[in-house]
């Protein structure tokens, strides 16, 4: 047949039917295991190898090293993320995008049908559960139907593409680049590139270089520049991202592209041979010396698993000089300490149920914050220093706070508007109920460093007796915030740390009472004049309220997940 505009729109429909295949088979995955994500994540990253095998998992899940790597470069941004942890999940979620070649070629490969015979009843065995009473049984047929449409929309795509052999012209055209010249090498690494660039996903991309390998369209040569290029253009995604992030954040996503980048270089220098190479490998699986019609496409699959394999072994043991290199590019800048901007909003379908880390990540830089103004008021206490120099910074924090917080608040709203599981729809209403919290702690902060300016204004020293007490009172009420640091962090057993604040909230308590008691005695403040025991009396009420609203935050932190 002749390729027309018809054939045109029939590979755009089976393109867009396998990315939707994608999305559906990915967030019902995250439903099912969303949970156990976040906490693969936040424990797996801490060394190397499980930072490589967590990125592996999470990319072979999600079926996006580009959604992976941004959902990592935010985490960094966030501060949930070292650059070494991200540097191993980076390298892991380059070898989980190979997963997908390995699905679209499986049922050939094992058991010798073809696509097509896969997708439809797949599709139809899976479809019962969709109206499933059990949640996470409706899930897993939103992630079957998708997989089925994943092989459906593949299987449009190949019908669609052209017979060569009634179009002469592109017979001709495709002729001249069979050779692999160094010029043809290299033009395809750039389509690669710029196809990955485009469908914004290196697994639709190896998935279209898949369909024109395995019709004939491209020789395997030009197959494999055009995957180089695809592991090139896959890093713009968190490239772009990062450019409203942090230094911390563009580090992470420089060290993403330098690894691919090198990675591309080293085997372009070795192209010819480890092409080879992985010819000889596939063909030890082959008995007789005819090849069946998928052999080019398991060549492609099996040449991008063991070059990200090969990529990773190479460079996980240089991560130290990865960090140096991109240190030198991006340098350290005089840009505030608190910097708030929050990445992954942009892309928020693809990982919405992993999204929820980011946002937690943005309220711990916030509690953060105000724990650094109660510090400064318990310096001004403890030593009695000139609170103009002191809290001379609040305004600035006041308004990073609350930037801080409506830009959390509205990240949290979208996420609870797309296709999230229960269990993360609750953990947003407690995580949304936790920024209320922080804005009336934030609010209590400001209250005593303005009440401290006061009192600072009249040039008198507390009474001893008094300003002891408030300093251990201030002292214990700084020991909520610590806790629920900890509590985000899942450093510490919830129910120890639950016994430390209840204990905490009675003292304190008891501290507070006592204080008003003596400020109501004249007999313990003879020296104190009618302004000043209102002032005192102020400052009281406001590291009460301090109190109150830090327990009731850690309470809410406690019953997010």
């Amino acid at each position: 047949m002749k390729f027309n505009v018809q054939n045109f729109l029939e590979i755009l429909g089976g393109l867009g039917i396998f990315i939707y295949g994608m999305k559906l088979m990915s967030e019902g995955i995250q439903k099912v295991a969303g949970k156990k994500l976040r906490q693969i994540m936040h424990y797996m990253a801490g060394n190397p190898w499980l930072g490589v095998l967590s990125g592996f998992g999470l990319t072979a899940i999600i079926q996006s090293s580009s959604a992976t790597t941004v959902m990592v470069v935010s985490f960094v941004n966030a501060g949930l993320m070292t650059l070494t942890q991200s540097a191993a999940i980076i390298m892991g979620a380059n070898i989980g995008t190979t997963i997908t070649g390995w699905l679209l070629i499986l049922p050939e490969l094992a058991f010798k049908i073809s696509i097509s015979a896969l997708a439809l009843p797949l599709i139809g065995i899976s479809a019962p559960l969709l109206f499933s009473g059990i949640k996470k049984w409706k899930s897993f047929g939103e992630f079957a139907i998708g997989f089925g449409l994943l092989f459906m929309g593949l299987n449009f795509m190949k019908e669609a593409v052209p017979n060569l052999s009634d179009n002469p012209s592109l017979f001709e055209f495709l002729a001249s680049i069979h050779s692999p010249s160094t010029i043809n090498i290299i033009l395809f690494v750039f389509l690669g590139t710029l196809l990955s660039i485009i469908v914004q996903s290196s697994s639709v991309a190896l998935s279209i270089t898949l369909v024109l390998v395995s019709q004939g369209i491209l020789p395997i040569e030009s197959a494999i520049a055009m995957l180089l290029g695809e592991n090139i253009g896959t890093t713009i995604t968190a490239l772009l991202a990062a450019l409203v992030g942090n230094i911390w954040a563009k580090r992470s996503a420089y060290i993403h592209l330098i690894f691919n980048l090198f990675g591309v270089l080293w085997v372009l220098l070795f192209f010819s041979s480890f092409i080879h190479m992985i010819e000889s490998l596939v063909n030890l699986f082959f008995v007789s010396s005819s090849k069946p019609s998928y052999y080019h496409s398991l060549v492609l699959v099996v040449f991008h698993t063991t070059f990200n394999l090969c990529n990773t072994l190479i460079f996980i043991g240089f991560i130290p000089s990865l960090i140096k290199i991109v240190c030198r590019i991006v340098p350290e800048q005089s840009t505030t300490q608190f910097r708030t901007d929050l990445i992954l909003g942009k892309n928020i379908i693809d990982t919405s149920e992993i999204a929820i880390m980011e946002a937690m990540g943005e309220i711990k830089k916030q509690l953060t914050i105000i724990q650094t103004i109660f510090v400064d008021i318990l310096d001004v206490l403890k030593n009695n220093k000139n609170t103009n120099e002191m809290f001379e910074d609040v305004p600035d924090k006041e308004i990073v706070i609350e930037n801080s917080r409506k830009s959390t608040a509205n990240f949290l709203s979208e996420l609870s508007r797309t296709n999230i599981s229960e269990d993360t729809s609750n953990t947003v209403v407690n995580m949304l109920g936790v920024l209320k919290d922080l804005d009336m702690l934030a609010d209590a902060s400001f209250k005593l460093s303005f009440n401290l300016k006061d009192i600072n204004e009249l040039d008198r020293q507390f009474i001893p007796k008094i300003n002891k007490n408030l300093i251990q009172a201030a002292e214990m009420i700084h020991e909520y915030s610590k806790n629920t640091l900890t509590e985000m962090s899942n450093s510490l057993d919830k129910q120890d740390t639950s016994e430390i604040a209840d204990k905490l909230e009675i003292r304190i308590n008891e501290l507070l009472s006592s204080l008003k008691a003596k400020i109501n005695k004249k007999k313990n403040v003879s020296n104190m004049s009618l302004h000043e025991s209102v002032l005192i009396r102020e400052l009281l009420a406001s590291l009460e309220k301090y109190a109150d609203h830090s327990y009731n935050l850690y309470a809410v932190i406690t019953n997010v997940s």
